[in-house]
């Protein structure tokens, strides 16, 4: 495409008027996605509560990934030291196509993060689940560290990582696959 031509040979500018930025769009969309199920699934015909609490965990682990993104790629860095005032990336926590697109701050971004994959915990998303591209306590645990890690905090960042290495520990070892 014209933009990757543009990238290839540093061109300027590499976007026109017209381009999106798929990195923001493929977000917000699986933001969207996941705020549609975890406003919905509770209301939804047929399965179990513990089922519809799966799924919806499921979709908060899936919107705090999205955001974590997100401000990392588009807002200011995380400061421990600072206010983290600073305006970020549009917070939407409703499957509202209409929503207001003000931008949130850093430390409001953060705190979505952070309630959206303590809520995965409290929604007792499965350890393991029978697929591996499904989200798991240990993703989880593991995004909570990354999170904890980007924003300073050590010591959280250090007991998530822990906890998520007691549930799986094990690698894959490459050169037996063939």
């Amino acid at each position: 495409t014209s933009t990757w031509g543009k990238l290839y040979t540093w061109q300027q500018p590499i976007y026109e008027d017209d381009s999106q930025d798929s990195d923001w769009t493929n977000l917000y969309k699986a933001v969207y996605y996941s705020n549609v199920i975890i406003d919905g699934v509770m209301d939804s015909e047929n399965g179990t509560d513990d089922e519809k609490k799966e799924i919806q965990a499921e979709a908060y682990v899936h919107r705090a990934y999205s955001y974590l993104q997100l401000v990392n790629m588009y807002g200011p860095q995380y400061d421990p030291n600072g206010d983290n005032s600073s305006s970020a990336v549009p917070l939407l926590l409703t499957p509202d196509l209409y929503s207001s697109l003000a931008r949130s701050s850093v430390a409001e971004v953060y705190q979505q993060i952070l309630s959206d994959l303590n809520a995965a915990l409290e929604n007792n998303i499965q350890e393991t689940p029978s697929y591996n591209i499904l989200p798991s306590k240990t993703a989880v645990y593991a995004l909570l560290a990354r999170t904890y890690l980007y924003m300073g905090d050590y010591e959280n960042a250090l007991e998530n990582a822990t906890l998520a290495l007691q549930l799986q520990s094990d690698l894959i070892d490459l050169n037996t696959f063939t």
